[in-house]
Order: C-alpha cells, then structure tokens, then sequence
C-alpha cells in the first residue's frame, strides 16, 4: 500500500555564523617610529612593554589583500605607534604615542605592519576567499 505525500517546497535560510571569517585589505600607513604592544596601559612606551619594531621605521604604504587573523567584526587596536623624527643623535619621539592595528605576515620585524585606527584604512575583501 502506497500513502500520498502531498508535495512541499522547502527552503533553507544561509545565516552567517561565527565560523565565516571575511578576509580585509589594510593599508600599512603609519609614519617614522615605532610600535609597541602597551602592556601596562598608560599609552607611552616604558619598561615592560613589548617593543615591536626598530626605531625609525615607518608603514610600507602598501595595501596588503587577504590580510588574516583579524577579528570577526573586522580590525581594532591591539598595539600602538610611537611617532618620531631624526634628530642630532639619532631618533627622538615627536609627539604622543596612539592607537594601531598591528598584524605579521611572517617572521621578523620586516614582516610586521600597523595601521592607524584614527585614520582606518581597511575594508573587507570579498574576493580575496
């Protein structure tokens, strides 16, 4: 014996779920300085933070695609960046230190960049997945 089913048009609804990442282009656009991770939060860098660069080094201006590790509701400060200029003897800082998005793409300070986060320059990448 065979029952009747009556036919049923079932859908489906896609719901981003916190296992998409969404892949960013972000701009490296800091100037001369140096980055630091402000372990004790005062804003300035001094013993017991963590020193991320060189003196005298600056963003490499490149938009860089598919940048990974950024959170799910895109880049925010995790770093900051001290401003400086080249005096009599040698790098000075100029100025106070301020907020940054600092990201790695390999190993050693030549791989490290920052972005300012008062002056965001990022955006999401759809095509970059």
């Amino acid at each position: 014996m065979k029952t009747y089913v009556k036919p049923m048009l079932q859908s489906e609804t896609f719901v981003a779920n916190e296992y998409i990442a969404a892949c960013w282009r972000i701009n490296c656009n800091v100037p001369t300085g140096y980055g630091f991770i402000d372990k004790n939060g005062n804003d300035k860098y001094d013993k017991g933070d963590e020193k991320l660069t060189n003196n005298g080094v600056y963003g490499c201006g490149v938009w860089h695609n598919g940048v990974q590790g950024v959170p799910g509701d895109g880049p925010k400060a995790n770093a900051m960046w001290q401003p400086q200029r080249l005096g009599w003897f040698g790098y000075e800082d100029n100025g106070k230190a301020y907020d940054v998005y600092y990201w790695s793409d390999g190993d050693g300070q030549t791989h490290r960049h920052f972005s300012k986060v008062s002056d965001a320059q990022w955006e999401t990448n759809p095509n970059a997945s």
